[in-house]
């Protein structure tokens, strides 16, 4: 899957809040998508956190350059972005078993 087609999926699927659960550590959270953001919302701050398209990309990017197995290993990405764990879940939702190209 192209990240612009990843992109305009997850703009359609998060047109109304939706709950979620990161992929490592099962935290909860509440996603939607807002004027080119995603608004995440922790379940246990409920600090509101603007996940920009360009964050997005820079993961996405760097997952290009990956071996599938590493993609979705939080570690490799956190001079990335500081919202990688809510990256990671939404971008394994949204492409499934695709790959990322």
């Amino acid at each position: 899957m192209k990240f612009i087609t990843f992109w305009q999926t997850l703009a359609k699927q998060l047109a109304v809040q939706k709950d979620f659960t990161t992929l490592k550590r099962h935290t909860k959270f509440t996603a939607i998508f807002s004027k080119n953001f995603v608004i995440v919302t922790p379940q246990n701050t409920q600090y509101v956190r603007q996940v920009s398209y360009k964050d997005f990309e820079k993961v996405w990017n760097k997952a290009t350059k990956l071996p599938s197995y590493e993609q979705f290993n939080s570690s490799n990405y956190h001079d990335e972005t500081f919202h990688i764990t809510y990256i990671l879940t939404l971008i394994k939702l949204v492409i499934g078993t695709e790959k990322i190209e």
